[in-house]
């Protein structure tokens, strides 16, 4: 899983991006961050549910030029606060290219809708600050670490002492 560090004039903030259930979206990302094509760009909209960028017209109604197709999966949603997600035209599901939001709450009317590629892991109180013109001044890519899952334990009935029993 690749992590892009998101450097802005407010902060830097970290989205983990989903490869593995996403890939047409997240590779979208990762091609436009590798050439350069998100430096400079301002947030164009700032809500209080949501902030969005990467148009380099900074209108709302431009993008990179290269359509991709709507990504959704079960599991994939915006119901908790910071999901990253590809903005499209309202009437066009397969209309995506370089313009992304990030949600401040929980946007369920969003799910299969639009793609969710990420979540915000780190520096949420960025997000909190950026207002309208406010600019991404870098995004760093971290190499991939190989995994996308987490291990919880639960243990169920504790192991006993051996050594209770010599008392």
């Amino acid at each position: 899983m690749h992590i892009a560090i998101v450097k802005t004039n407010r902060g830097t903030f970290k989205i983990a991006l989903y490869e593995k259930d996403a890939p047409i979206t997240t590779k979208n990302f990762i091609d436009l961050v590798n050439r350069g094509f998100y430096k400079g760009i301002k947030f164009h909209r700032v809500e209080d549910w949501v902030v969005q960028c990467g148009d380099p017209t900074g209108t709302g109604a431009g993008g990179s030029g290269k359509k991709i197709k709507l990504e959704t999966k079960e599991g994939l949603d915006f119901n908790k606060p910071y999901a990253v997600g590809m903005a499209r035209e309202p009437n066009d599901p397969n209309s995506a290219t370089s313009q992304f939001f990030i949600t401040k709450i929980a946007a369920r009317n969003l799910n299969g809708q639009y793609a969710m590629f990420g979540r915000v892991i780190q520096g949420q109180e960025v997000i909190d600050r950026i207002q309208k013109g406010d600019k991404i001044l870098d995004i760093k890519l971290s190499k991939p670490t190989g995994s996308d899952f987490a291990i919880t334990l639960k243990i169920e009935k504790p192991i006993p002492d051996p050594r209770d029993k010599e008392k």
